[in-house]
């Protein structure tokens, strides 16, 4: 897992941005991230089945929508007038999602044209 001063600074560097953009005409929302959920497992560019059951990359995918989590209130406590999402690349995780990331306002799985908000 990440040190407590690598996940600062990343929140630290939402916030930047969050107070750079929100006053952009035109934003709609604020997006952590995109098909989040790949990088947990795959090690190459191959091609691989998802791994249903694998504990390390859930460990990985419940501290990562933990800090999504973090990122909405790092996000929310600058600017309230637009949503913050998340984007898997599927419906993989949504048990962890609910569990750990409840406060974004939308998640977007990619590739199944499925949107819950």
């Amino acid at each position: 897992m990440a040190s407590s001063l690598c996940l600062t600074i990343l929140l630290e560097k939402v916030q930047a941005w969050v107070r750079e953009y929100q006053n952009t005409p035109g934003l709609l929302l604020y997006l952590l991230g995109n098909e989040n959920n790949y990088g947990l497992f795959r090690e190459g560019a191959e091609t691989e089945d998802i791994p249903e059951g694998d504990l390390r990359a859930a460990t990985w995918a419940r501290a990562m929508y933990q800090l999504f989590n973090e990122g909405v209130f790092a996000i929310e406590q600058i600017d309230i007038n637009h949503p913050v999402a998340i984007c898997n690349g599927d419906l993989l995780y949504l048990d962890l999602i609910a569990e750990e990331c409840p406060d974004a306002d939308i998640l977007g799985p990619m590739h199944t044209g499925v949107f819950l908000w």
